[in-house]
């Protein structure tokens, strides 16, 4: 694989503005909030395992193109006040899986959530996220070899604690 890593897609507070073009070979993916629905003939095969980072992490089972639709964020979705009577819980035991969708609404991918959960932090992250209708979908930032450990930036220092 070419570790030469491509320029990122026009980048938001969550990734690519709306109607931006992932290429997969010769199949794209149009995202685009005004259709409604992306139209993605496949998407890349993932394997949640031990990570060196924290815990379970996830995994690249093959090598993964800059631009490609990784894999959508899945939880249960909550309002603001409720987002942040677990963001407490969870930062007291370390561990958090909640994104903002949009203004006052989360997705708890703790609470019936699938393998997205498991992408850890990093600054230098390699997935990027974009919203998709009502959720949020995981992209990659550069291409990704097999079994490479999916990371995104979640805008903030593990090793540093909140304080009481």
């Amino acid at each position: 694989m070419n570790s030469a890593s491509h320029p990122a897609p026009p980048v938001g507070k969550w990734g690519p503005p709306d109607n931006v073009l992932l290429a997969r070979g010769n199949m794209l993916a149009q995202s685009n909030h005004m259709a409604g629905k992306t139209r993605i003939p496949k998407t890349a095969k993932l394997l949640v395992r031990s990570s060196r980072i924290h815990g379970l992490g996830l995994f690249s089972g093959e090598n993964i193109q800059w631009g490609e639709r990784l894999i959508a964020f899945e939880g249960q979705r909550i309002g603001k006040k409720e987002a942040k009577r677990r963001e407490r819980f969870y930062n007291s035991i370390g561990y958090i899986c909640l994104l903002e969708v949009s203004d006052g609404h989360y997705i708890d991918g703790t609470v019936g959530g699938n393998e997205s959960r498991f992408i850890n932090n990093s600054q230098k992250p390699n997935v990027g996220a974009i919203r998709e209708g009502e959720g949020i979908v995981f992209y990659a930032l550069n291409d990704i070899a097999n079994g490479e450990e999916l990371t995104f930036d979640y805008g903030f220092d593990p090793g540093l604690q909140d304080e009481p």
